[in-house]
């Protein structure tokens, strides 16, 4: 018997049932009672539809709180589909916000033998990563296993919560349905405890620790050349000096300091750099955190973990301000390029940490040793952002193209987040070659290659040279000719039928130079239908459809084949399928037309403008053989998220509670930037909200970076696209923006200085991408009286 074909019978069955009211006693004290009400079918599916239920805490009698919980038999559109036309299942149990999703017969592409147990089970761990979830909930269910065991409930070697069984020789549930539905409901109950979703208090043997932070690096010099460094290593400690602003800890907030460092010193200093200095030393170092001692431009001198708090000692002669310190690494170590930037205090960054690594590695008696004991599990991945990342890079590498591992990463977490991605920048940068490259890994694996070959295209992608006389969609999907009474076919319709008939696959478009021709005429009705993409009750993806032809009436279905003489029945309409990957690539001259901010506002804007000529010669240009770490499969589940491609920006996964402590900051950051854009009339709406924090998601999820360093992006990426205009528009804002991406007050003089200076002024920035592009639009407004993002 089918999978699938076994879920609808148990679902049926489930459904088919009228369920009597139960008590959970917790405790003497402590009780739920939970009432489930009729069944609910759907109309036209019998083994669809939901199990309302009413439930209430009781301690002592007094009612805690009643909150209401559905069950829900659900048909999974997102998920692949399967043969005979059939979709996956889903068992739920929902709440306000509570979720219990049985995944396991979601896909159903296999039979069971005539005499098999079929579980439906639960995953007792948190998807937010919660440590302390597992531990909590197996502690529970063993302290309350006189409840479910008597239910038939089974705690699985995976650590799995089973809450039905099936036997498919039989064909019969064991359990009775009243006992599968109190042990699914427990387990529900009991997760959205540990949530605080539901007032039940239980008592906790593992408490959530407190949302910490990794540690950070920071490079600090021990007085100009290393002057004092000996009495840095001699006592354990890092200290810096201006003496005349007394302690430290006096200054309630950054303000406070810059003006008293401004009526101390005056404008000899360098306000910006030293405040962010003694700010940073007082208020953002943190005992864990990684300091750095160099020597000038290019070596340092020792690595350390900061131990201790901030101290003001004022009996000390010189650098009263201090922190202690374990120095792990006393050596010098020289560097053959520029590593560390002039100021006193930095953070360091992931791509200069790298380089220090490899040193260290190469030139100190155990120093990989050393470094695991200064940086612990946080050591492989300063090696290693992300593997898929990383094989990526290797594998466009061996196609004799180099993207950095941080750009892939943005790249990937773009398409990952949203189905629309845009390249800008000037041309042969090689914004084509890596939507082509990655098309291409997609396809290929360690159990062997699609139809693609080395210097072929792939099937799952689809190549569009725009032309200028596309005036609405038909250059894209073609159209009926009633004269010749067949469709005229494009490549674009041909993949998207694909793409509908393999929904497991990624497939891609490559718009090559979108804005040839006006996007607004020739795409607006792709924007559209992307845009009306929402969940329905049942966890569908629904959305509008394209308009393709009205042939209605003929005959006979309108028909095309394609170029492996296979055919395809076009239908009057047809939505977008959830596989389907737009990438388009821009260039901006006299030939092409600027976007509207209705485009911007659909897409994340990647620009691919660097150049790095010294890199590119010394890098060796032999071809070497790649090998394929992953079947494809596997990058297929990772890519789509097991299938669900982008369910979490639809269902708007972020807003849940478990992903609070870990994105609370980064949308407190985007409030604030979001409150100083309204205020200049360039605020964004609830769409780019949505798009941003479930990019934030994805990037800390798949650890490409952290979640300061995603915002960072996004502000680079959905934000500042949408910029244009002249002096009076936007020499106000981009000064204001300048301040928020530097995170410090920014004094007039500095936006006026050489370029030079402000690649110093990057280790300042809280967002380094921003800040840069930002400066460099400001620089461009002063120059020609007008600025824009895409230039």
């Amino acid at each position: 018997m089918k999978k699938y074909e076994i879920t609808r019978q148990l679902f049926k069955a489930l459904l088919n049932h009228t369920y009597t009211a139960f008590t959970i006693p917790f405790s003497n004290d402590l009780r739920c009672e939970v009432i489930p009400e009729y069944p609910q079918e759907d109309s036209d599916k019998s083994y669809l539809g939901t199990i309302p239920v009413l439930v209430k805490i009781i301690e002592k009698d007094s009612l805690l709180q009643e909150t209401r919980l559905t069950v829900q038999f659900v048909q999974r559109k997102e998920i692949p589909g399967l043969e005979d036309g059939e979709w996956g299942y889903a068992f739920a149990i929902r709440g306000p916000k509570t979720e219990l999703v049985y995944r396991a017969m979601q896909v159903a592409l296999y039979q069971y033998p005539e005499n098999a147990t079929v579980h439906l089970y639960s995953d007792l761990d948190s998807k937010a990563g919660n440590k302390s979830f597992l531990p909590q909930m197996l502690s529970w269910l063993e302290q309350y296993d006189d409840l479910w065991k008597p239910w038939g409930g089974q705690l699985l070697p995976s650590q799995q919560f089973a809450f039905l069984t099936y036997d498919t020789l039989s064909q019969t549930i064991v359990q009775d349905k009243d006992e599968v539905l109190r042990s699914a409901l427990l387990i529900a109950i009991l997760k959205a405890a540990l949530k605080k979703e539901i007032q039940l208090p239980l008592p906790l043997q593992y408490k959530e620790a407190a949302p910490t932070r990794e540690p950070l690096v920071w490079k600090i010099a021990p007085g100009e050349n290393a002057s004092h460094w000996e009495e840095a290593w001699t006592k354990g400690e890092i200290f810096v000096g201006w003496d005349e602003m007394g302690s430290l800890q006096q200054y309630g907030s950054r303000e406070e300091l810059m003006n008293m460092y401004k009526k101390v010193y005056q404008p000899e200093q360098e306000p910006v750099r030293n405040v962010f200095t003694l700010w940073s030393f007082y208020n953002d170092i943190q005992p864990g955190d990684i300091v750095i001692a160099n020597r000038g431009w290019r070596q340092l001198v020792g690595i350390g973990k900061v131990t201790g708090d901030y101290e003001y000692r004022e009996n000390e002669e010189r650098f009263p301000n201090r922190r202690k310190v374990e120095w792990i690494i006393m050596e010098n170590i020289s560097f053959d390029t520029n590593v560390f930037t002039t100021p006193t205090l930095t953070p360091v960054h992931h791509d200069r940490l790298t380089v220090i690594q490899n040193e260290v590695v190469k030139n100190v008696a155990n120093g990989e040793e050393k470094w695991k004991q200064l940086f612990g599990d946080y050591a492989e991945s300063i090696q290693q952002e992300d593997t898929y990342i990383d094989d990526i890079v290797r594998f466009m590498k061996s196609r004799q193209f180099t993207f950095s591992p941080s750009f892939v990463a943005r790249f990937v977490a773009s398409l990952q987040s949203k189905p629309f991605l845009i390249l800008s920048g000037m041309s042969g940068t090689g914004k084509t070659k890596i939507a082509q490259l990655f098309a291409e890994y997609m396809i290929c694996g360690k159990n062997g290659r699609g139809a693609a070959g080395k210097n072929r295209d792939a099937d799952n992608l689809a190549f569009l040279s725009v032309r200028p006389d596309w005036l609405d969609h038909r250059g894209l999907l073609g159209m009926y000719n009633p004269l010749m009474e067949q469709y005229e076919a494009t490549p674009l319709l041909r993949i998207m039928l694909r793409a509908k008939e393999n929904p497991e696959q990624p497939y891609f478009v490559i718009l090559d130079e979108m804005n040839l021709a006006k996007v607004e005429y020739y795409f607006s009705d792709f924007l559209s239908c992307l845009e009306s993409r929402r969940i329905s009750e049942s966890g569908e993806v629904l959305q509008e459809a394209v308009q393709l032809h009205n042939c209605h009436d003929l005959e006979k279905a309108v028909t095309i084949v394609d170029g492996n003489h296979k055919r395809y029945e076009v239908p009057p309409s047809m939505e977008i399928p959830l596989n389907l990957y737009f990438i388009g690539t821009v260039n901006i001259d006299e030939t092409t037309y600027m976007f509207s901010p209705k485009v911007l506002d659909r897409a994340n804007v990647l620009e691919c403008n660097r150049v790095e000529m010294m890199k590119y010669w010394m890098e060796e240009s032999e071809e070497h053989d790649y090998v394929h770490t992953s079947t494809v499969e596997e990058k297929n589940d990772w890519f789509t998220s097991g299938g669900e491609y982008h369910l979490s920006l639809y269902a708007k996964e972020y807003r849940e509670s478990e992903w609070r402590p870990i994105l609370n900051g980064a949308y407190q950051e985007l409030s604030e930037l979001h409150k100083l854009l309204e205020a200049e009339g360039y605020a964004f709406g609830y769409r780019v909200i949505d798009e941003i924090m479930t990019y934030v998601l994805f990037s800390s999820y798949y650890e490409y970076s952290s979640v300061r360093g995603a915002l960072d992006a996004q502000i680079v990426q959905k934000v500042l696209p949408k910029l244009h205009g002249n002096r009076k528009q936007l020499e106000t804002l981009l000064t204001k923006l300048l301040r928020f991406a530097m995170g410090d007050d920014v004094q007039a003089e500095l936006l006026t200085e050489e370029e030079k200076d402000v690649v110093e002024y990057e280790t300042f920035y809280r967002y380094p991408l921003s800040g840069k592009k930002i400066y460099s639009m400001y620089t461009q407004l002063m120059k020609t009286g007008y600025c824009s993002f895409i230039s």
